[in-house]
């Protein structure tokens, strides 16, 4: 019998992105804030490891201009400088 890896559209095993949102989810709730900051925080912590999915990179070799590439794709995208 043949066993089948299910992965994303990206190619990552399923629980490579499960695993992600177990820690976005667990990092929010450890949280000592209010729940609209807890919800902030998971929508931007989602929002970011999205984008390192649909751009091709991986999360242990993320470089600084990969972050400065995202805070650049924010501000493209209409984001203010004060919340980037």
């Amino acid at each position: 019998m043949e066993t089948q890896i299910t992965t994303t559209p990206n190619g990552l095993p399923l629980s490579t992105e499960a695993n992600v949102k177990t820690a976005v989810q667990a990092f929010a709730l450890s949280q000592d804030v209010k729940p609209s900051s807890r919800a902030l925080y998971s929508r931007t912590l989602n929002t970011f490891f999205e984008w390192v999915e649909t751009s091709g990179r991986t999360i242990s070799q993320l470089t600084v201009m990969d972050l400065i590439a995202y805070k650049e794709e924010l501000l493209a995208g209409g984001k203010s400088s004060l919340t980037v």
